[in-house]
């Protein structure tokens, strides 16, 4: 099955100012032995990445397509998709982290959305 794209005439995460990152995660577990300290071991190669981010202000219609490509094309945030990271302005896979998006109306008729994702190896 072929990776959605994000929709072309809607804004990815560009506000720069709302965006954070974080260091890898879910790669490393750690490990009590019979004796001795605690240690960490790795469980996979390479970890995901959380990737937090607001949209710019979208039109009604952007909104109407964020939320058919959210619902129906990547089923509510269960499938990855492909998006220009906002960070590195590369080609990147992305998945929701399992929260849920928040919307909210800077002023009548406009709305942002703000996304808690998942950067995958």
């Amino acid at each position: 099955m072929a990776i959605a794209n994000w929709p072309y005439d809607v804004p990815f995460l560009c506000s720069l100012r709302a965006l954070s990152s974080e260091g890898p995660r879910g790669h490393v577990t750690a490990f009590q032995p019979d004796a001795g300290p605690q240690k960490l071991r790795r469980i996979t190669t390479a970890g995901y990445k959380p990737l937090m981010g607001q949209t710019p202000v979208l039109t009604p219609a952007q909104y109407q397509l964020f939320l058919d490509f959210w619902t129906y094309t990547i089923a509510d945030g269960t499938l990855s998709f492909s998006a220009v990271h906002p960070m590195t302005g590369t080609l990147t896979v992305f998945q929701s982290d399992g929260s849920p998006y928040s919307e909210s109306m800077p002023a009548p008729g406009l709305y942002k959305i703000r996304l808690s994702l998942v950067v995958l190896p």
